[in-house]
């Protein structure tokens, strides 16, 4: 009994032992074997392509579900108007709107102030380097 025999009984009935298999007549149709061991393979490529298809699937949901979260904040600053049917509603997106302008003026002042800390450090370097050669 040949080696690829042995083998080939394996794969189809991995639980018989090796000694079993030499006692087992000799495989009549290679043939059939190669086509089983192509078609295996086949099948097992496809399932690797399945699962690399559901996990793109996966991302892709993830990727719309964090599009659609920032289109619902992006609503909030820049509201349908057409959509806005009394005055709280008008109220609550005025405040999200008056909010944010604090904050985006706070921060301007806090640059501002660095950016004249910066320009202040840069100017007093530039007239302590002219005082080095004076005494």
């Amino acid at each position: 009994m040949t080696k690829l025999m042995v083998l080939s009984l394996s794969v189809f009935l991995p639980c018989l032992s090796p000694n079993y298999a030499l006692y087992v007549r000799p495989l009549e149709n290679e043939e059939f074997l190669c086509q089983s061991l192509r078609r295996l393979k086949l099948e097992a490529e496809m399932m690797d392509k399945m699962d690399h298809l559901e996990a793109l699937q996966s991302k892709l949901n993830e990727l719309n579900w964090l599009k659609y979260e920032a289109e619902e904040k992006m609503r909030l600053y820049e509201p349908d108007l057409s959509k806005i049917y009394s005055v709280a509603e008008a109220d609550y997106h005025e405040e999200i709107v008056i909010n944010t302008l604090r904050k985006v003026e706070k921060l301007k002042a806090k640059l501002l102030e660095e950016e004249a800390s910066s320009s202040n450090r840069t100017s007093d370097g530039a007239s302590t380097s002219g005082r080095v050669g004076s005494p």
